[in-house]
């Protein structure tokens, strides 16, 4: 299995913005956003295409300038743990 995450930042203060895996099949594949606290910083938006814009007041995440479906931080971690779970069986 594979992971992959995208963070804000880089350093210490570093949150997950997507959280990405794949089994050893190809085959199944797992991928959430989470909108961070803190803003994401250019040199991270380059890499990931991830920016914080504000629609309607509220801040939204977007990939690629298309706003994007993002979860709590928490909520992430019990899905890959649930997929992590029917990968091994």
């Amino acid at each position: 299995m594979t992971f992959d995450t995208e963070t804000n930042m880089a350093g210490k203060a570093a949150e997950i913005c997507q959280l990405s895996a794949i089994d050893k099949s190809g085959l199944h594949t797992f991928s959430h956003y989470i909108l961070p606290n803190s803003d994401i910083q250019f040199q991270a938006s380059k890499v990931n295409q991830l920016t914080i814009k504000s629609v309607n007041g509220e801040r939204t995440l977007f990939k690629d300038n298309k706003s994007v479906t993002a979860i709590s931080l928490q909520e992430a971690i019990t899905k890959i743990l649930q997929y992590i779970s029917r990968s091994i069986n």
